[in-house]
């Protein structure tokens, strides 16, 4: 599937999520918890997209492809002929590790977190896939919409200390209604365009994959 393809349907995904997250910050027949709980499953849902997404533009990417307007872009390694030896490779990239000839990566849970933007730079750059400039740019581009995604995902389905810690410091970049619940920072405004937290990490997630694609 060509990268143009992979960003149609990651966008149609994020329109969806869009919405109902606009249904549940403006109902107010929602109790606290209903809405907790609903928030916590569209908050997963988009991170598991934006992984979705993020594994399929680098697997692709290596493996030959096409990028916005046609453009062709060629095999990396021609030793890599399928997504498994792809995988492998990257999870040697954000270890630190050697690759071995021949080693493939055929379990799911032994992935790398394709979604976390950290190590998407450490595994581009070391696969150094043919567009790798503008995984480069998208990526690593300086926006903090994934990771604020990821922390606040992380820190509500996995309620402890640390990840409370974690929310208390991203809250600064936030401003709003008393945080309860990891997922009430969703619900806060950015700082910056005012918009609720979770529009606003969509919003960068929209921008990268248009920089990642082309």
């Amino acid at each position: 599937m060509t990268l143009p393809a992979h960003d149609i349907i990651f966008k149609r995904r994020l329109a969806r999520y869009e919405r109902n997250f606009l249904f549940y910050y403006g109902n107010r027949g929602l109790s606290r918890y209903e809405q907790w709980y609903r928030l916590e499953g569209l908050i997963s849902q988009t991170w598991q997209s934006w992984c979705q997404f993020c594994r399929s533009i680098v697997i692709e990417s290596c493996l030959g492809t096409e990028a916005l307007g046609g453009r062709a872009i060629a095999r990396a390694n021609q030793s890599w002929i399928d997504e498994q030896r792809v995988i492998y490779e990257a999870g040697c990239a954000v270890k630190g590790q050697p690759p071995r000839a021949g080693a493939r990566i055929i379990n799911s849970w032994a992935e790398i977190t394709w979604g976390d933007i950290d190590k998407l730079v450490i595994v581009v750059g070391a696969l150094n896939p043919t567009n790798r400039t503008e995984l480069l740019n998208g990526f690593g581009g300086g926006l903090s919409g994934p990771k604020h995604l990821q922390i606040v995902r992380n820190a509500s389905a996995h309620i402890n200390r640390d990840n409370a810690t974690s929310i208390n410091r991203l809250a600064a970049y936030y401003y709003g209604n008393p945080i309860k619940h990891p997922t009430d920072l969703a619900t806060r405004s950015h700082i910056l365009t005012k918009d609720p937290a979770f529009i606003s990490w969509i919003s960068d997630m929209k921008l990268m994959s248009d920089v990642c694609v082309q």
